[in-house]
């Protein structure tokens, strides 16, 4: 037998959106590989959303980052609308605050999104980036913030940052987590 529908490691999902049948299918007699017998099966399952909303977009530069604070997990956020998406999240540290920013996308998730995590201090400049955590292709980054001020985090695809490449998949999902480590 063979069904099709989303599959869930490339789109995200839970497994109540695939769809079930519950039936019985009677394959009549002669049927073959070469000429099978067809039925068809109607699964109660949603198509993939292939134009899906962002809930925090604009946040495509640091002066329109969204705010998160410790202990926060975003919504389901994505990098998609346009060829080289960043989205930027503001948050305010003190000197000595030993943070840990984790993107949860594919391995997480599913979904497509090869994850790329940038932390920005207040002078605007790069202070760390991960691509990848040990385990997956999520990222995560851990660090002792310098001095007090305004801090942001900035999501992309690794194909954006890395390569310099385009990256506008309705399935690069993903959920920023801010914790306070100390």
């Amino acid at each position: 037998m063979y069904v099709a529908g989303s599959d869930l490691k490339v789109t995200g999902g839970t497994l109540e959106e695939r769809g079930t049948f519950v039936g019985t299918l009677t394959a009549k007699s002669g049927s073959t590989y070469a000429a099978p017998d067809q039925q068809q099966v109607v699964l109660s399952a949603t198509a993939p959303d292939l134009n899906p909303a962002d809930p925090y977009e604009p946040n495509d530069a640091p002066a329109e980052a969204k705010p998160i604070t410790y202990g926060q997990t975003t919504q389901t956020a994505y990098i998609f609308g346009k060829p080289k998406d960043y989205d930027f999240f503001a948050f305010t540290g003190a000197a000595g605050d030993q943070i840990k920013a984790e993107v949860l996308a594919s391995a997480q998730l599913g979904g497509q999104l090869d994850s790329y995590l940038l932390l920005v201090g207040p002078d605007g400049k790069v202070l760390a980036k991960n691509d990848d955590r040990a385990g997956d292709s999520d990222s995560e980054i851990t660090f002792t913030l310098p001095a007090a001020g305004r801090y942001a985090l900035a999501v992309t695809s690794y194909t954006i940052a890395g390569s310099g490449g385009e990256d506008n998949n309705p399935f690069n999902k993903y959920r920023l987590k801010l914790s306070k480590t100390n």
